[in-house]
């Protein structure tokens, strides 16, 4: 007999919440059945609120999907911290990862590359989706580095239009 009973409560038909108790045997047949990989992320140094700088501390974790070039499915437990002065919550992700995609990085950075990797097992359309994600971030991203040299008072170097732009299109000015 296992010492430890973990309680599942099933929905039936009706709305009715029914307990049914599961040995923790069955528990992990049924976390190998649902989930082939599952890895828990935790950083090994101490990362600061990007909000305010202040602490973060740890209120709990979530699943979050990951799908490799292969088309391999993964799912990563990442944890939840909380800031200790403004109370944001924020979510510590690998570097693996873009924030609000389901594939890695290197997955979407060789889509966007010169040659572009035809070997990523994903749709058509999702390489238009990151392809027009991309080019609209790009835009973001310059003036970000523009605003940031002017409050800083940094000295700029001049980079080509190609460069900027990622697909030759001129970039605005």
């Amino acid at each position: 007999m296992p010492p430890f009973n973990v309680v599942l409560r099933k929905q039936h038909h009706k709305r009715h919440l029914q307990k049914t108790t599961c040995s923790l045997y069955q528990t992990l047949r049924w976390m190998r059945r649902k989930v082939s990989l599952v890895f828990f992320v935790r950083s090994a140094e101490i990362v600061p609120c990007p909000c305010c700088g202040k602490l973060l501390i740890v209120i709990g974790s979530r699943p979050r999907v990951w799908y490799q070039s292969s088309g391999r499915r993964s799912i990563l437990i990442i944890r939840r911290l909380r800031c200790e002065s403004c109370f944001k919550i924020h979510h510590e992700l690998p570097d693996l990862l873009v924030p609000y995609k389901r594939y890695d990085a290197e997955s979407i950075e060789g889509v966007l590359n010169e040659p572009p990797r035809r070997d990523i097992a994903v749709d058509e359309s999702t390489l238009l989706r990151w392809k027009l994600w991309f080019a609209a971030w790009v835009v973001y991203a310059q003036g970000c580095l523009q605003m940031i040299s002017i409050r800083y008072n940094l000295p700029v170097t001049t980079v080509s239009n190609t460069a900027l732009n990622g697909w030759g299109e001129p970039a605005p000015n």
